[in-house]
């Protein structure tokens, strides 16, 4: 499923800009036709202009998903789900595709406590928690201020009652900033077919495993043109720079 979107720009953007409403039509359009490569062109256009979206991301991923490019599509799904973590389509197109993929690697286990408070945290992303955050510690101290300073009681009652209720929010909305902040980890996926990796940042190392297209890492280390990588499994490794394309948007 492709999602529209109305991109409330300005059409012309200096002299070197695209316009924009006119190129995310024609994308759709050849989108439409099954043109899928000129529409991931297109697409591809308005985010080369500083145009960051989750929408555009989503349809380049139904793009490359259409040619069987199972890499790109779960690159730009992926790119996708950093800005809508919660997208319902996105999450099932994304399942759909994993079901495709030829590696099935299993997560490690950690104590479901932590699992659910990851889970809760990266409900939001980490733009949304920190406006939480702005929001609420803002009201705290205008609570505090009335509390202190307004003459009336009623309104310091009133004031004290709602410090109470926002003040909890307010460290709820810190905590799991934190724990997005903490837990953001720089991911690669893999766009070649396979991929050897190695024990070493050499081609002349042991192999240790291999994974393939679609592919999904951790990216802890960088050497020369090398990464090392760990999977979900924790089976870690070397992998040349040239073999993947990091996940996070520019």
């Amino acid at each position: 499923m492709k999602k529209y979107l109305l991109l409330l720009l300005f059409s012309f953007q200096f002299a070197f800009s695209i316009n924009v409403d006119s190129v995310f039509v024609s994308a759709n359009n050849f989108y439409e036709k099954t043109d899928f490569r000129n529409a991931i062109s297109d697409y591809k256009k308005i985010i080369d202009s500083e145009i960051s979206n989750s929408i555009l991301y989503y349809n380049i991923g139904n793009s490359y998903f259409k040619l069987n490019e199972l890499g790109y599509a779960r690159l730009y799904y992926e790119k996708a789900k950093l800005l809508t973590p919660n997208d319902v389509d996105l999450i099932y197109n994304l399942e759909i595709l994993e079901n495709r993929l030829i590696d099935d690697i299993p997560k490690l286990s950690s104590f479901f406590l932590i699992d659910f408070f990851k889970k809760i945290s990266q409900t939001l992303t980490s733009s949304t928690w920190s406006l939480l955050t702005l929001i609420f510690t803002y009201l705290s101290v205008v609570l505090i201020c009335v509390i202190m300073l307004h003459k009336s009681k009623k309104y310091r009652t009133l004031a004290l009652n709602l410090f109470l209720l926002s003040f909890p929010v307010l460290i709820i909305s810190i905590v799991f900033l934190l724990s997005n902040i903490i837990n953001t980890k720089e991911h690669g996926i893999l766009i070649t077919t396979n991929s050897y990796i190695k024990t070493a940042p050499s081609s002349n190392s042991e192999n240790a495993f291999i994974i393939n297209e679609g592919a999904k890492f951790e990216l802890i280390d960088n050497v020369d043109k090398w990464s090392r990588i760990q999977l979900e499994d924790g089976n870690n490794g070397w992998i040349q720079n040239d073999k993947f394309l990091k996940v996070q948007n520019k």
